[in-house]
């Protein structure tokens, strides 16, 4: 690729885009920060735009369905997003999801290839190298994910009716939320000295 499209652009997708997490974007972003998932995460109600995350989506008190995303402002942009340039710019870079590695591009046809409806301002020009390096991100971000789902499933099945049994769930949704969020803390082991330490993917063995 000569160029990186990204260095030309005003962060259309950082301040268009809900950002889902997976575990493995939570143990990194959590080691980056060193600060807990509540403080820069949050519960996105799944909609008619983001129903292909709702096979990792969780209910809380009620029937409705969320998945754990960045936080985003009060503009609607990103939590981390920077302007100390004429371009945007990332505040967590080094960390960033791993929706944000693989954007724009994708392998639903076996090959490299824009996302429909993609909103960046130039085509991207991808060689046979950037297509290797895209394709191993986008196989390691659905292992990520497929990873996420057992937590997501243990929660579903079994976590979420104790928390509401001992009432640690009650219908108010930012109590919910760190509720949930602090399943997933304990059960990622996040800021805990004696946790698993992750892999260089920044992946952590569930239990």
């Amino acid at each position: 690729m000569m160029s990186l499209p990204c260095e030309r652009c005003d962060a259309r997708c950082c301040r268009s885009y809900i950002v889902p997490l997976n575990g493995a974007d939570l143990t990194r972003l959590a080691g980056h920060l060193g600060l807990p998932p509540e403080e820069w995460c949050s519960l996105e109600p799944v909609s008619k735009n983001i129903e292909e995350y709702l096979y990792f989506s969780v209910r809380l008190a009620g029937p409705d369905r969320f998945v754990v995303c960045l936080r985003r402002g009060d503009n609607g942009a990103c939590l981390f997003h920077r302007r100390s340039s004429p371009q945007a710019a990332c505040g967590i870079h080094v960390a960033r999801p791993g929706m944000c590695r693989s954007y724009p591009i994708t392998f639903c046809s076996g090959k490299a290839e824009h996302t429909d409806g993609c909103i960046c301002p130039e085509r991207w020009q991808l060689d046979s190298p950037d297509e290797q390096v895209f394709s191993e991100l986008y196989i390691r971000y659905n292992a990520d994910f497929a990873d996420y789902k057992e937590l997501t499933d243990l929660w579903e099945r079994s976590y979420r009716q104790e928390y509401l049994l001992s009432g640690r769930l009650t219908g108010d949704h930012d109590a919910d939320a760190a509720a949930y969020l602090g399943f997933l803390a304990a059960r990622l082991h996040l800021g805990r000295p004696d946790g698993e330490p992750p892999d260089v993917h920044g992946r952590t063995v569930i239990r």
